[in-house]
């Protein structure tokens, strides 16, 4: 996301898209060039973008991101990032409130245990607060984690994935691709895995 040519290429992709709601990952943004993205687009293609950049002290691939289309953009309320790696905005409607929170979940590494324990926590702290709050919840983005293709790594390795479950959350995904099973959104030498979901709180207001 920083070079400027990926930026337009981003931005082309999601003008020309019918998504409503854009969730990226690995952006590499600094505080700095997230201040100024997509500034001076916003007036002339009618949407905004939210940036939780990394950390001064993180690797260099963190950093989350949401691209909201008219009219969602102007029911935003509150912005909440979270150390590059948790972004989420609270919207209010009339007689309903929502939170869309971006993800990206360290990969499963022992030197990410930790991390990846913080993240989950925070995770866990936003999601209280919106039950408590009757607010409607979606997240979206990388979680590093496939029930079919980590299936053997420690259990720990699928808490997040897991406690959604058990929350009865709905996975988007499964309900598009029910009869082949899941499709991949990672691949590499030895075969695919499906690490980024969308998930929604039950009785979500979606048609």
């Amino acid at each position: 996301m920083c070079s400027p040519i990926r930026q337009l290429h981003l931005l082309n992709y999601f003008l020309h898209s019918s998504f409503g709601i854009l969730s990226l990952n690995d952006t590499h943004l600094t505080s700095s060039s997230a201040k100024f993205i997509y500034q001076n687009e916003y007036s002339q293609y009618n949407f905004k973008s939210y940036w939780t950049p990394s950390p001064s002290n993180s690797r260099s691939h963190d950093g989350v991101g949401l691209l909201l289309r008219h009219p969602l953009h102007k029911h935003v309320q509150k912005i909440d990032p979270w150390k590059g790696r948790l972004l989420k905005l609270d919207l209010f409607f009339h007689q309903t409130k929502i939170s869309i929170i971006s993800v990206y979940i360290s990969p499963y590494h022992s030197i990410h245990y930790k991390e990846r324990d913080a993240i989950f926590a925070q995770l866990n702290l936003w999601l209280d607060k919106a039950r408590s709050n009757n607010y409607h919840v979606v997240i979206l983005g990388n979680f590093n984690a496939d029930e079919i293709s980590h299936s053997h790594l420690p259990q720990h390795h699928l808490k997040i994935l897991r406690s959604l479950f058990s929350r009865y959350f709905t996975y988007h995904q499964s309900h598009i691709s029910s009869i082949s099973g899941p499709s991949s959104t990672f691949y590499h030498p030895n075969g695919s895995s499906r690490l980024d979901y969308i998930w929604s709180s039950p009785g979500f207001p979606a048609p």
